[in-house]
């Protein structure tokens, strides 16, 4: 069995693969060494390129209108975010018939929501942006593979990373970001993404992306229409007001799961799950109990008694501020 495991609390963890929509080239082996040296710099110079959350950053608000697909279906919906410091912001997230507001303010997070969880759909928008503004992987880590692609009349260096990282990301010669994508094994496809970024625009000393888009394996699609993004000194006095049904926990920027890094579970409640080879998206309580869980995939059906006594009986790692636990997302696959 193998465990393929995504925490989510703003943090991404991503394996790629390459896009077909490009034609790609092979490094000559002779040049490894030169062509990972030019890859690693280009890596340095793309490093908080897109991060307009860095600390010291000026103040900002963006406004985005957003497009979610599901198979042939699609709607509408909105988010913003008034950004004053990494531990000073509010984001807002739409979706048909659901809304999500946080709101992160001296030393707490308060959320509130149409219900007590957060959809896959509005799980992987937050998660879509954040790679936007997060879009440069670590020149330090190992680079397995480098690649040239074109992309229209844009020249890319692709840079695919070694394990546990597994990152592909193209990057044009400005150090912008342009796709990543992940490609786990093929029992667990349906948690694969691909990140498409474009229209690029100055803001300060960094560049983002005007127009986003997150393809899932699942059959989801997220496409995002950045309308506004500016500087701001001033917000409107109520766009910090804790709103009167928002939850309130502890908040801290690096969140600790301490010693237990894995689910503990009943082998005999998780066999269903286990043979089904099911791809999980799970919202976890601050105590690590689960508070609701999708089924993204599943090789054969599984039946809701079993998924309640799997739910009852697993427990998560809790992420900790201190003592006090924190809600995050994960993606969890059981392939066989």
């Amino acid at each position: 069995m193998q465990l393929a495991c995504k925490f989510a609390f703003r943090f991404l963890v991503l394996t790629a693969v390459f896009s077909p929509l490009f034609s790609l080239r092979v490094f000559s082996a002779n040049d490894k060494k030169a062509e990972q040296a030019e890859a690693r710099a280009l890596l340095a110079k793309s490093r908080d390129l897109s991060n307009i959350e860095l600390a010291g950053s000026p103040a900002f608000v963006l406004n985005a209108k957003i497009r979610y697909t599901v198979g042939t279906q699609s709607a509408g919906g909105d988010a913003t975010i008034a950004w004053m410091a990494p531990n000073h912001y509010r984001q807002a997230y739409s979706a048909p018939n659901y809304s999500y507001s946080e709101v992160v303010q001296d030393g707490h997070r308060y959320l509130a929501r149409t219900d007590n969880k957060m959809p896959l759909l509005i799980y992987e928008l937050d998660a879509t942006l954040y790679k936007a503004i997060h879009a440069s992987a670590d020149s330090k880590d190992k680079i397995k593979k480098v690649e040239t692609a074109q992309s229209g009349d844009t020249a890319l260096t692709c840079i695919q990373f070694k394990p546990p990282v597994s990152l592909t990301e193209c990057l044009d010669s400005s150090g912008d970001v342009i796709t990543a994508a992940t490609s786990l094994t093929p029992g667990a496809s349906a948690l694969n993404e691909r990140f498409e970024f474009s229209d690029f625009i100055e803001f300060g000393t960094r560049r983002f992306p005007r127009k986003i888009v997150f393809r899932g394996g699942d059959g989801h699609a997220i496409e995002i229409n950045v309308e506004q993004l500016a500087p701001t000194n001033n917000v409107p006095v109520d766009t910090f007001t804790i709103p009167a049904d928002a939850t309130k926990e502890t908040w801290c920027a690096k969140p600790e799961s301490g010693t237990v890094v894995s689910p503990e579970w009943n082998m005999f409640a998780s066999l269903p799950i286990i043979n089904a080879g099911a791809l999980l998206y799970c919202v976890v309580g601050p105590d690590g109990h689960l508070r609701a869980v999708t089924v993204i995939h599943s090789s054969k059906p599984i039946k809701d008694k079993d998924l309640q006594t799997w739910m009852k009986t697993v427990r998560f790692p809790r992420l900790r501020c201190g003592n006090d636990g924190m809600e995050y997302e994960v993606e969890i696959g059981h392939v066989n």
